[in-house]
Formats: C-alpha cells, structure tokens, sequence
C-alpha cells in the first residue's frame, strides 16, 4: 500500500482533509473519504501518526487566519466604542501575560459587629 510523506495511506488523506473541509463528523468523513464501513475509519482516526497529520494540517490552516485576525485585532482596538476598545485592550494585554490574574484572592480585613441589645 503506498504511503504519502507523512505515512498516509490514500483513504487516510482522504479522511484528514474531509475532517478539515468540515465534515460534521467522522462518519461524514470517512463516506467522503470512500471508506467502505465505519469501523475501519474509527480505526484508521485512532493512530497516531493520522491524527498528527490532522493536527498539522489544522495548524497550517490556522496559520492562514492569523493576518485577518490582527487586523480584525486592530480595528477592534481603534473602535468607536470605549467599551470594545477597553475590553480588546485587556483581551491584548492578558494574551502578552500582562493582564490581572485571573480566581486570585484579594487579600482584606473585614470587622464585623453584631449588638443584640444588650
């Protein structure tokens, strides 16, 4: 059986770029893909070096988006709403690592009287 360069059998590749072109799920992918039954595409999925392969494709897809998204980025940061532009900006500074912690306590005294009269 010949392999592609990432140890893909043809149905395999077929099945990566059918999860990737948005098959809603393996069963719609492994018809697309031509797999005569559904259990030889569970198992074809479940190896390691297929979902490496989906997983690299995946991010070399992502990697397309990333130009838009700053520009999306940008445009939010120079909105006509205080409000979008405040919340992009923390959004910004907490993807850097600069923004507040996130569920850390806040360190307060607090005294509390209770009379009941006497």
């Amino acid at each position: 059986m010949r392999k592609d360069e990432e140890g893909l059998t043809h149905n395999q590749r077929r099945l990566v770029n059918a999860m990737l072109s948005g098959a809603k799920n393996l069963m719609v992918a492994a018809k697309t893909a031509g797999y005569a039954d559904h259990a030889t595409a569970y198992k074809a999925w479940d190896l390691p070096h297929v979902q490496a392969a989906f997983i690299n494709a995946a991010r070399l897809e992502l990697l397309k988006d990333v130009g838009p998204a700053l520009v999306a980025r940008r445009a939010l940061l120079e909105h006509q709403s205080g409000y979008v532009r405040l919340e992009t900006a923390k959004d910004v500074l907490d993807r850097a690592g600069l923004g507040v912690p996130k569920g850390e306590a806040v360190a307060a005294q607090v005294n509390i009287q209770i009379n009941l009269g006497d």
